[in-house]
């Protein structure tokens, strides 16, 4: 009985290391994630299919190793959603704002969002977004200009997008302290595909 116990034991623990919010200690698990994700939604009075088309494509794309290579490395330290307007042929322009809720630091509190990409936008588009803060240990260095490759579709109200690694374009020093994970759902038609750049402004 008690070497089934031992491997019990085991497999138990070997299941919640494959776990992503179980990889690094002093970060959001992910069940708080969906948890913020949901209660920031309806803050902002976001429908509720919104809410859960954006939880269903992160529960999703945590599961990639895009993501797991990441947080083996950071934790989640903070998590912000927005809403955000796309227009433009060739070049998109998207502009938007939400609300982010860090770890150890402000709670809901309000960004604005602006970004550029290469891709087509037939009539109206939107998105609805959420990002995680990897790694990020100075609340006061959050913002600014975030750089990474994007690849997306988006029809009528579906996506193919799964999750996308932004980097700070700059740092002081050159070193990167920190990453974001972003993950979208849409409405309208959109595409994009190829380098895109965020600046996000925290209104603190």
């Amino acid at each position: 009985m008690k070497f089934v116990a031992a491997i019990c034991s085991v497999m138990l623990s070997a299941t919640m290391l494959s776990y992503p919010s179980a990889t690094q200690p002093g970060g959001f698990a992910i069940s708080e994630v969906v948890t913020i994700t949901k209660e920031l939604g309806k803050q902002l009075e976001w429908p509720a299919d919104k809410i859960t088309d954006l939880v269903v494509n992160l529960e999703k794309a945590v599961q990639e190793d895009l993501y797991k290579k990441e947080v083996e490395q950071r934790a989640v330290t903070a998590v912000f959603v927005y809403k955000a307007t796309e227009a433009g042929l060739i070049l998109k322009i998207m502009r938007g704002s939400g609300l982010i809720t860090f770890k150890d630091g402000k709670k809901a509190a309000e960004i604005s969002l602006k970004s550029s990409s290469l891709g087509a936008q037939i009539g109206g588009s939107a998105e609805w977004g959420v990002g995680l803060v990897m790694g990020l240990t100075d609340m006061s260095r959050f913002g600014g200009e975030y750089s990474g490759s994007v690849r997306k579709a988006t029809a009528v109200d579906t996506t193919t997008y799964a999750g996308v690694i932004l980097t700070p374009s700059s740092n002081a020093g050159g070193k990167d302290t920190h990453r974001l994970f972003m993950v979208t759902t849409g409405r309208g038609l959109s595409a994009g595909v190829g380098g895109a750049k965020v600046t996000i402004t925290p209104s603190w």
